[in-house]
């Protein structure tokens, strides 16, 4: 789950969607919307005996005792941030409460039945090399106006059948979203959107090449005219600098095409630093966008420090600007609990886990 705060301007409410979970208290969700909260670096808003309400990136998520059971109400910016939300509840709650979820309901239509609304079939326009270790894929769409500076990854469903044969995901009465299982069981990897044009309805991401990869094989093969799933957009997206002017960056080829998109989209007076670790080191090739006021070094994986190590040789640095760091998930864990044991805030970082070696 890519959330937090950090990543956007402060929210400006416009959506909300109530739900009641008839004969359960708050008492029964504290522990766990505590927990979340903790994980996740969800800000807590509001903590009474009575009510809970936590910041979901840009968004807010409110349990609060009711007569007849648990209300809960999601307030959001945008449509789709609603159902991220509604997604991420149903699918937490229904690990601790399972008996109790089949009786949960959302106010309005909640197009039970039907495809999530952050679902699309997308067709591919191109697919061309990018460097040695990358392939740069433009897609094709109605409706790509979601996606902004402010949300910039969505997830690839790659069906085990052809296309044709393909079952999606679907709407359940309490909101949940049901995926297809067994055999026609989806792949849902996150990509970040390099770039996006609205109004001619395309789309460009990056895919990273690695042995085994099906994204890799899938977009190897794919030619003008492949139809693919998609869902999104999600995630975090460019960081908020309205207080600080200075980032400091750490990826590897996972977050290249975040950490181009935060390049060419910063303002020009921000200053800082990006460490890049692969295998290649610059010798990859992949189009970093240069910056007037942020260094860029390369690193190669063979010859340098593990990423985290990098991070930790500069940790004194950490808390006097924004932190942004991506990659494996085992650094990931290091480099946030460091983080988060030097006081640092989740206003002034992003530290995600891109890939796992588990």
């Amino acid at each position: 789950m890519l959330t937090g705060p950090n990543m956007t301007d402060a929210p400006t409410i416009t959506r909300s969607r109530e739900a009641l979970l008839p004969g359960v208290p708050l008492s029964d969700v504290r522990t766990l919307v505590l927990e979340d909260a903790e994980t996740y670096d969800m800000p807590l808003l509001e903590r009474t005996d009575t009510r809970l309400t936590v910041a979901f990136g840009p968004c807010r998520m409110s349990f609060a005792d009711a007569d007849t059971g648990l209300a809960i109400t999601l307030q959001a910016t945008q449509e789709d941030q609603l159902y991220n939300m509604q997604e991420y509840l149903v699918d937490r709650l229904a690990t601790a409460l399972p008996d109790a979820m089949t009786a949960l309901r959302w106010s309005g239509d909640t197009g039970a039945g039907g495809t999530p609304p952050n679902f699309r079939l997308v067709s591919v326009r191109d697919v061309t090399p990018l460097g040695t270790d990358f392939l740069r894929v433009r897609i094709k769409a109605d409706d790509f106006a979601l996606f902004s500076d402010k949300s910039i990854h969505f997830r690839i469903l790659l069906p085990p059948v052809p296309i044709d044969q393909a079952e999606w995901p679907v709407l359940a009465e309490n909101g949940s979203t049901r995926w297809p299982t067994g055999d026609k069981a989806l792949h849902r990897p996150v990509y970040t959107a390099r770039a996006v044009d609205p109004d001619a309805g395309e789309m460009t991401f990056d895919v990273f090449r690695h042995d085994g990869g099906r994204v890799t094989d899938w977009a190897g093969a794919a030619t003008e005219g492949t139809i693919v799933g998609l869902t999104g957009p999600g995630g975090g997206g460019i960081p908020d600098l309205s207080v600080t002017r200075r980032i400091r960056v750490f990826g590897d080829e996972t977050a290249f095409p975040a950490i181009a998109r935060i390049l060419e989209t910063l303002p020009g007076d921000v200053t800082g630093a990006v460490d890049l670790h692969c295998d290649d080191g610059a010798d990859c090739g992949y189009p970093m966008p240069d910056h007037p006021g942020i260094a860029i070094t390369w690193h190669r994986r063979g010859d340098s420090p593990a990423l985290s190590d990098l991070a930790f040789a500069e940790r004194a640095e950490w808390t006097g600007g924004f932190l942004w760091f991506a990659g494996e998930k085992s650094c990931v864990q290091k480099v946030r609990a460091a983080y988060k044991a030097d006081g640092g805030t989740t206003e002034h970082s992003y530290i995600a886990a891109y890939w796992s070696h588990s």
